[in-house]
């Protein structure tokens, strides 16, 4: 029998009950699409991606009112370790926000409540949740807080001739770029099916290598695409220069964003200026289907990366890391996913090492790691 968690939830009278609920009930989706800070990995299809990718157990919360009423969801995984790490419970493991969405404020920290409950029931000494919502560690005193990476996120117009306008006259390298991939022979099309998943990944293992990056599991890739592509939700574009494919990126479409999971590029085709290219015509896919906003991804304030997504235009949205572990007080869990970057806490013999490790055996390492970090 699922625990209940009985929970006063202010200013209202009513109290709320928090269970484990399954996702695939219809009302998960319903609750999450019509909810402002909505994100694709709050769906039901994320629960299904996460556990058979990486073999979590979803440990979904539902709270509902007297009458049965939803009023607010909070996805959870959990990852028993024993041995080589601690174990988790994280909402949600390798995706950037997936906090508690709630129809007040008070149905959120009262979730997030449960999530620190049901983190000490169980035994599990660390609990991680990121959200764009800011001060629940004033809610929850037992969570503590510490900003993450932010999201990069560019307001769109209805017609991609103003972006070009704009780039021209505030943002020149930009718009040089551009112009430098379109006199180039590449070719910006839409992935045709498995054969270019495949291609992609490939592409994707050798970039987080040359980055020093431990890749994520070849599964996800194709869970994902099984799961979201027929609703358009799921979007890989590739670019092409006589035939060879030297960029890709992975865009989730959800809530009226074009967001991107994850992108791929050969160094040796970087004057072609593929990556220009490629988000550009996303971009300009996102505006013909009337999106509001496109998110480049997450990157931090003053690196290389940040720059290349602000000279597009694109604003930084706080994401904030809220963190528990039982026993001594909060902490925030660091390690953001299978992205973990070798280079951060390893020696520089390791860095090569795995720079120079066969492609297969990173993405072993990687389906393998993924389970640890």
């Amino acid at each position: 029998m699922a625990t209940a968690y009985s929970i006063l939830s202010e200013p209202r009278v009513a109290a709320l009950r928090i269970r484990r609920t399954d996702p695939a009930d219809p009302a998960w989706d319903e609750f999450v699409r019509r909810h402002p800070r909505t994100t694709p990995y709050h769906l039901a299809a994320y629960a299904r991606i996460l556990s058979r990718a990486y073999r979590l157990r979803p440990v979904y919360l539902a709270a509902r009112d007297d009458g049965g009423a939803l009023r607010g969801v909070l996805p959870l995984m959990e990852a028993r370790h024993r041995v080589v790490s601690e174990d988790r419970l994280n909402s949600l493991s390798f995706v950037r926000t997936a906090g508690p969405l709630g129809l007040e404020r008070a149905d959120e920290v009262a979730l997030l409540r449960a999530a620190v409950a049901l983190a000490r029931q169980r035994g599990i000494p660390r609990l991680t949740v990121r959200s764009t919502e800011a001060g629940y560690e004033r809610d929850v005193p037992e969570l503590s807080v510490e900003p993450s990476a932010p999201s990069w996120r560019l307001a769109l117009p209805s017609d991609p001739a103003e972006l070009r306008s704009r780039w021209r006259k505030r943002a020149k390298n930009l718009h040089r770029n551009l112009a430098k991939a379109e006199k180039s022979p590449l070719r910006v099309r839409e992935a045709a099916g498995r054969a270019d998943v495949l291609r992609f990944y490939r592409l994707y293992l050798a970039t987080m290598q040359r980055h020093g990056a431990v890749p994520h599991s070849l599964v996800e890739f194709l869970l994902a695409r099984e799961a979201l592509a027929a609703s358009g939700s799921y979007r890989l574009l590739i670019a092409e220069a006589d035939g060879a494919m030297v960029a890709g990126a992975v865009f989730l479409v959800h809530a009226g964003t074009m967001e991107l999971l994850y992108n791929a590029s050969d160094e040796r085709a970087r004057d072609l200026r593929a990556n220009h290219a490629l988000y550009w015509a996303a971009i300009r896919s996102a505006i013909a289907a009337g999106l509001p906003a496109f998110d480049f991804g997450s990157a931090a304030p003053g690196s290389s990366l940040a720059g290349f997504k602000a000279q597009w235009g694109a604003v930084e949205v706080p994401v904030h890391m809220y963190g528990h572990r039982a026993g001594d007080g909060a902490v925030v869990d660091r390690l953001v996913g299978a992205h973990t970057a070798v280079q951060e806490e390893s020696p520089s013999l390791l860095r090569r090492a795995w720079r120079a490790t066969p492609l297969p055996a990173t993405a072993l390492a990687g389906h393998v790691a993924a389970r640890w970090l």
